[in-house]
């Protein structure tokens, strides 16, 4: 079940991480680094119920999607929808708890949408900014374990090697 709903575009908008070339590959890797940014924030529960629903005119490729599993947060892409707004006012209107659900968004519609619904309703810089407070405050605790570079995956070690174009 969904416990949060993240209007992506706008979360990327309101955090400045909108590139200034809105290439599809620039966008794609700030969707990325946002969806990383998220997974260093937010509990596994946490991530686990979150959904991220990105705008798309035409579907995008499968390969930029992600489910989630295990780790979430889960994105998607409105393709099948006008935009992204539309499909997440629908999965706020088919939540079947929606008292349990945070809808994260500074779009208005969408506020009136989750409200309507009785839904938790937060702006997007705000709402970061709280996650951030936590994570601050959490990182003055001492570590459980060393910090390594194990963590990184592929995707993230190539997308250091194109930002400091080492190849």
């Amino acid at each position: 079940m969904i416990r949060l709903l993240i209007d992506g575009y706008n979360l990327l908008h309101a955090l400045g991480m909108q590139p200034r070339r809105a290439s599809p590959r620039g966008l794609e890797k700030a969707r990325r680094r946002m969806v990383r940014e998220l997974r260093s924030r937010l509990s596994a529960d946490e991530l686990r119920h979150t959904v991220i629903i990105f705008d798309a005119s035409r579907p995008v490729p499968s390969e930029e999607t992600d489910s989630g599993g295990d780790e979430g947060p889960a994105v998607h892409f409105s393709s099948n929808y006008p935009d992204a707004d539309e499909m997440i006012i629908d999965l706020i209107a088919k939540h079947s708890a929606p008292r349990k659900l945070t809808v994260v968004s500074s779009d208005h519609r969408i506020q009136q949408a989750a409200a309507r619904r009785r839904a938790r309703v937060c702006d997007s810089e705000p709402w970061f900014d709280s996650l951030e407070e936590q994570h601050e405050t959490s990182a003055d605790a001492p570590l459980a374990r060393p910090v390594t570079g194990d963590h990184l995956g592929t995707d993230d070690i190539q997308e250091w090697l194109d930002e400091f174009r080492i190849e």
